[in-house]
């Protein structure tokens, strides 16, 4: 989820800055004790110090607004993520009279990314080294259908790029050999009108000449109409 969010606003007259008690509570400051742009520069991570001259130079001297995610380092040395905005406010002749912004805790959004990544990750290792190709594919009422989704080892068996078969999903269709193509048809139109899983065996043409492909897939519908289907592919040659 997301965390606290806290305000803060600096009087660009006097450098006079003014926080929500949460802001203090993002950094973990004492609420008691002021919060000014100095206590925040020793808070920013060695690894984030950019984003301090995009806030002192780009938004409180030029104007320009901050919208950054970056690391803190708490005085309990706890290790936080969080993502901060700001605007400079200009009287009616254009000069700057004060910056206001927030900051927000996304700390445990960026541990459910990061989780995220690292299972998608793991995922494509295993796609990549099962021998079998994997494959999602979208039909539409609308007649736009695609594949949403080819693994490496389905684009190595068609002999194409992944960009190639995903811009226009009739490129595989052209490959099926000519002799097994009306059994494909057929075996694709019974699985499209009755919503049962698709099998079929056959031929594809290649580079390197015939390959013989075995292909399941079984179907799900979406709330808009449109039908997934999710399937392997193997090389039977």
């Amino acid at each position: 989820g997301i965390g606290k969010l806290g305000v803060y606003s600096i009087d660009l007259s006097n450098k006079v800055t003014t926080s929500s008690p949460t802001l203090r509570d993002v950094f973990r400051v004492p609420r008691e004790r002021p919060f000014v742009p100095e206590d925040w520069i020793e808070l920013v991570h060695p690894d984030d110090r950019r984003v301090i001259e995009r806030f002192m130079v780009g938004l409180v001297q030029n104007g320009e607004p901050f919208d950054q995610s970056y690391h803190i380092i708490c005085r309990d040395g706890a290790i936080r993520w969080v993502h901060g905005v700001g605007l400079m406010e200009r009287d009616a002749a254009g000069h700057p009279l004060s910056v206001h912004g927030a900051v927000q805790d996304i700390t445990e959004y960026k541990q459910v990314e990061a989780s995220l990544q690292s299972a998608v990750a793991d995922y494509e290792k295993l796609v990549a080294r099962i021998p079998t190709g994997v494959f999602g594919f979208r039909w539409q009422p609308d007649g736009l259908s695609r594949f949403t989704y080819v693994s490496p080892r389905f684009c190595e068996q068609w002999g194409l790029t992944a960009d190639a078969v995903l811009a226009d999903a009739r490129i595989p269709y052209r490959q099926i050999h000519e002799d097994d193509l009306a059994s494909f048809r057929a075996v694709q139109v019974r699985a499209s009108e009755h919503l049962t899983s698709f099998e079929w065996e056959g031929r594809i043409r290649v580079a390197a000449g015939v390959r013989w492909i075995s292909v399941i897939s079984r179907p799900s519908t979406l709330e808009d109409g449109s039908v997934m289907w999710e399937g392997v592919q193997s090389d039977v040659t």
